[in-house]
């Protein structure tokens, strides 16, 4: 990978050198890697999902919040009924915290 996209990357992060999730996706993205769609939700920005393809998952996006799953932070299988209550929970759970809200990855096994 070239130092100028990565130089590039480090200066557009929200808190200088403490890359969140959505972050680290989008540079994943830029160099050719597939992710989910998705995109952040700040505050009370309003949640618009006619872009997405359901089940969505949202999760706590902070760089300091690691494990999403032992803090209660992430919310699977959501359809377009439960997504927006998931969305609340969240930021009354961790207000001023950025919301990821993205397509669930569906995996397959290999039989």
């Amino acid at each position: 990978m070239d130092t100028a996209r990565i130089t590039s990357w480090l200066t557009s992060l929200q808190i200088k050198n403490k890359a969140n999730e959505y972050e680290v996706k989008q540079l994943l993205s830029s160099i050719g890697l597939d992710i989910p769609n998705g995109f952040l939700l700040h505050d009370d920005n309003e949640f618009d999902g006619s872009k997405l393809n359901y089940p969505c998952v949202a999760k706590v996006c902070a760089f300091d919040i690691l494990h999403k799953t032992d803090q209660g932070g992430i919310f699977l299988n959501l359809d377009e009924n439960s997504i927006l209550e998931a969305i609340n929970k969240l930021r009354q759970q961790f207000p001023n915290k950025a919301i990821l809200v993205e397509e669930q990855a569906q995996y397959q096994s290999g039989e």
